[in-house]
């Protein structure tokens, strides 16, 4: 069974090397395999990222925008190294300006007792009720996302 996924992982790799990437492709499909064959890490670049990649206070989609694309350094989607070890992990990089600004608009939501929502291209992708603001210029949607999951989220990050 493992030879057979570590062939059928050579051979889409090889095809893949072989055609080249096809216009219109998903950013995200030309993920770096690790070494684990069922895995795989994405890193979206500051000049990858879509613009349209914002944060807003409350899970409105006219709520108001604490921090936008233009701010966030990277963006990385890779395997749980936390609680969900069968999981992926989502985590925002953020500039010097993005993470003040994160820690002032998340203080705020946690005064408020608001929601944190994260958008994408195609609309609202998450939400959540904030207990704590951030501070670390670090924002982490935790391993609790399933392989194609997180490839769909990383496509709605990119440009």
């Amino acid at each position: 069974m493992k030879k057979s996924l570590i062939l059928l992982c050579s051979i889409f790799l090889l095809s893949f090397v072989l055609n080249g990437c096809t216009q219109g492709e998903s950013p995200v499909s030309s993920a770096v395999l690790s070494s684990a064959p069922e895995s795989f890490s994405v890193v979206l670049t500051k000049e990858e990222i879509s613009k349209e990649t914002v944060f807003r206070k409350t899970a409105a989609a006219d709520g108001e925008i604490v921090l936008t694309g233009e701010l966030i350094e990277r963006i990385e989607a890779k395997h749980s190294q936390g609680s969900s070890p069968n999981g992926y992990d989502i985590t925002f990089h953020l500039t010097e300006e993005g993470s003040k600004q994160l820690a002032e608009g998340s203080s705020e939501i946690v005064k408020e007792e608001q929601e944190l929502s994260i958008w994408g291209k195609d609309g609202i992708i998450t939400s959540a009720k904030m207990t704590e603001p951030i501070t670390d210029g670090t924002f982490v949607l935790s391993g609790s996302y399933g392989e194609e999951e997180a490839r769909q989220y990383m496509d709605q990050f990119a440009k």
